[in-house]
């Protein structure tokens, strides 16, 4: 029972989180972009979101100072990320799912969306 309420309690408190993101989704929807493309790192001596190839370089990232204020910890960021970040369009279309029995087969579908 204890393990079900810390799951409640883990979930709620990402729920609450990405709800107060998404009051500044306009703001950081390009950071989000910018993670999933790999384009971001977390510098380990200061903590702060900055860039990694071109020539900004090493720069701290514009939206970073809102990005720390909203996300307690880069792990929270990065699954905002994954839940906010536009996906990339397929380059062509997945073939249809086979008829289910009620189970998903999490290896046919990872190969799809690969």
């Amino acid at each position: 029972m204890k393990s079900l309420a810390k799951l409640r309690s883990i979930a709620l408190s990402k729920v609450n989180r990405l709800q107060r993101c998404h009051r500044h989704l306009d703001e950081l929807q390009p950071a989000f972009a910018d993670w999933a493309a790999g384009e971001i790192y977390v510098c380990r001596k200061t903590g702060t979101y900055r860039y990694r190839f071109g020539d900004r370089s090493k720069s701290i990232a514009a939206w970073d100072p809102l990005a720390r204020e909203i996300f307690q910890t880069p792990e929270a960021f990065a699954f905002a990320a994954m839940v906010f970040a536009e996906p990339a369009a397929p380059e062509s279309t997945p073939a249809p799912l086979p008829a289910s029995t009620g189970r998903v087969n999490v290896l046919a579908l990872a190969a799809q969306a690969a």
